[in-house]
């Protein structure tokens, strides 16, 4: 499941776009309802043999003050493992035009030792990180 780069579930997480008024919004719990509901039912969907994992944005701040960060990441990885989920992969970017994301190969290679990730660059120099949910 994608659930960053600025996609319709990291939108719910992010406080830069998430706005609302309602039990969709505001606090953290809040913001992750809607994309923890949306796991719960592909979890619930999908045969219990076969893995479900969630790909979600750990950039510190989204780039941008204010925004999605390495704590909201850890806490919503908490409440996917209890949901029962297979892994976790983290990537980075988020949901402002105002984001200012380091374009240069291995660029996530600080956050990967930072976060406790591995790590691997694609061929285009954008950094991935994926954690098995069990650690």
């Amino acid at each position: 499941m994608h659930c960053a780069h600025g996609y319709l579930l990291h939108q719910f997480l992010s406080p830069l776009s998430n706005q609302r008024a309602d039990e969709y919004g505001g606090l953290r719990e809040n913001r992750m309802r809607y994309p923890l509901e949306i796991f719960d039912a592909v979890r619930a969907a999908f045969p219990d043999d076969k893995p479900v994992g969630m790909r979600v944005s750990v950039s510190a701040t989204e780039w941008v003050e204010g925004g999605w960060n390495i704590n909201d990441t850890i806490a919503f990885a908490a409440e996917l493992k209890k949901r029962g989920v297979n892994w976790v992969d983290m990537s980075s970017g988020g949901v402002s035009p105002l984001q200012k994301i380091p374009l240069e190969p291995g660029s996530g290679a600080v956050r990967a030792g930072r976060e406790g990730s591995d790590r691997r660059d694609d061929r285009r120099g954008r950094s991935h990180h994926r954690t098995e949910a069990g650690e």
